[in-house]
């Protein structure tokens, strides 16, 4: 998908990037219970399709698991590749293929070696998401019996008899787990990065699709799609407007009381998607800065201490959520007389930065990892400051 968007054609349709980032703002949870609504016994797709009563078995399995999580992950990768994708000089290519080398050796040879350090900042990032993910092992994990790291320490942290013994052990084999992985990706990237922006002017060239290209492009990009958002959103939208479930999708069965009902009668519903709104802006603005920040001290130093740096940055995302809040909120509790930061909006802000934190830190990683030391330093010949050269150049 980022190679179909940043190489071909079909790039200049910005209006792609803005739909493929749609399942990953989704909270897992509500696209498991879409999934889980479209096709359990008798729910929308047995309606739509009566031949098929029973809805479809086959996908609340460890395949259906793996499938809805992918679903919802897979747009993290897929801005991280294509960015780097949009970053590699026509030139390279163009070079290889009057040396006789053709289209599917430049790819093997050429395009796909000087992704390898983006494409292993990314894979680790999205197993560690996927290693700590709580919303759908939750919903559809234990619908099928299948039990995570995540399930078992929410199961030991919150459910009678509660043993944070227990909870915490399983944490700490996690965050090992995902340290040694960063230790292997940190290796990786060193050996394998390339500075592709430089001080030398550079163009994209357009790889044109043949029609029946562009054809199977569309088709494959309409499939992913429609499973990814028209499905999930379809089943909790369509079970919103329904009347009565017991009638399903049935005419004159669609309503929007429940609409007016939380905007009118409900107490909380507007304060709460104001919190919503704060909390994000917030938490963004200030990832972004220390995300950027960390990263930058990192490329500087090149010290013991960066990397210390940029793995700590890491760590939220390698702990469960529920076990990162569980620590918050011992921490801060302890420390409420120095600082009555528990129980308030200050809290949450700090929870939700500590959460997203390491998004920025391999977003930024991934970018830096390509620009050239030789375009600071001309900043630097010419007289500009740090600040300057961070405002226009970097």
């Amino acid at each position: 998908m980022a190679y179909l968007f940043s190489r071909t054609q079909l790039g200049q349709h910005k209006i792609f990037d803005l739909l493929f980032l749609i399942p990953f703002m989704t909270p897992p949870y509500i696209a498991s219970m879409g999934w889980i609504l479209f096709m359990q016994k008798r729910g929308l797709f047995s309606q739509m399709v009566p031949a098929f009563p029973n809805g479809i078995p086959l996908f609340f399995t460890f395949g259906g698991l793996v499938l809805v999580m992918s679903l919802h992950i897979f747009p993290f990768m897929m801005v991280l590749m294509k960015n780097a994708m949009l970053h590699i000089p026509s030139s390279l290519e163009e070079a290889a293929a009057i040396s006789g080398a053709g289209y599917g050796r430049r790819l093997r040879k050429i395009f796909f070696p000087l992704l390898t350090g983006n494409y292993v900042i990314g894979a680790l990032l999205v197993f560690v998401k996927t290693l700590s993910e709580y919303g759908t092992p939750y919903t559809l994990g234990r619908r099928i019996g299948f039990d995570v790291f995540t399930t078992d320490i929410h199961r030991y942290a919150a459910v009678a008899p509660i043993d944070f013994g227990k909870a915490a052990v399983l944490a700490s084999v996690l965050v090992t787990i995902c340290m040694v992985l960063w230790l292997v990706q940190n290796y990786i990237t060193v050996h394998h990065s390339y500075n592709l922006i430089s001080g030398k002017g550079s163009r994209m060239r357009i790889h044109r699709l043949s029609s029946p290209g562009k054809v199977l492009a569309i088709l494959y990009i309409g499939l992913i799609l429609v499973i990814s958002i028209g499905i999930p959103y379809f089943s909790v939208i369509s079970t919103s407007l329904i009347r009565l479930r017991g009638f399903g999708l049935a005419a004159g069965n669609f309503t929007f009381h429940h609409y007016v009902e939380l905007f009118t009668d409900s107490e909380t519903a507007l304060p709460a998607i104001g919190n919503s709104f704060l909390l994000g802006l917030l938490s963004a603005t200030i990832c972004a800065i220390l995300g950027t920040v960390i990263v930058l001290s990192i490329r500087a130093g090149r010290s013991r201490f960066g990397k210390v740096l940029e793995a700590m940055s890491l760590l939220p995302e390698m702990l469960p959520g529920i076990v990162l809040v569980i620590g918050l909120m011992l921490f801060w509790n302890d420390i409420y007389d120095i600082l009555p930061l528990y129980n308030t909006m200050g809290i949450m802000v700090i929870t939700y930065t500590a959460l997203f934190l390491p998004y920025t830190v391999q977003y930024v990683t991934s970018a830096s990892t390509q620009l050239s030391e030789s375009l600071l330093e001309a900043g630097r010949v010419f007289g500009g400051s740090r600040y300057y050269i961070f405002r226009h150049i970097t």
